[in-house]
């Protein structure tokens, strides 16, 4: 949890019509910062080659979920939308881009920078 304060509220207390104070306590919570890459070489997979990319995920708070954002991945790869592995055999050739996003728990949301991909 973030930064806690504690101050006194005070009060009207309408069954006996005087004023009281109590202490009430704010939470503030931080902003949360994500981080996701892929470390994978996307610019030189091969047909019938298997790919198995881990993300790398710091920050946020867990179960999180991943989809491609933009673009798609090669024919033949998916996306593991609660752990992130990119994995599959390229089926053909061809070229494009993709990008992931991933949600946490409590609804903070990153997506990686556009990886171009290239199969031979």
């Amino acid at each position: 949890m973030a930064k806690m304060r504690s101050t006194t509220l005070q009060y009207l207390d309408l069954k006996r019509g005087v004023i009281r104070s109590a202490p009430y306590t704010v939470f503030f919570k931080k902003p949360v910062a994500i981080t996701l890459s892929y470390s994978e070489s996307w610019g030189s997979l091969s047909v019938g080659a298997a790919v198995n990319a881990s993300p790398t995920l710091a920050g946020g708070t867990s179960p999180y979920t991943y989809n491609v954002e933009t673009g798609s991945v090669p024919s033949g790869l998916t996306i593991n939308s609660t752990s992130g592995v990119i994995s599959g055999t390229p089926l053909g050739s061809g070229s494009g881009s993709f990008s992931v996003k991933v949600t946490d728990s409590a609804s903070a949301t990153v997506t990686t920078s556009v990886y171009n991909w290239t199969v031979s």
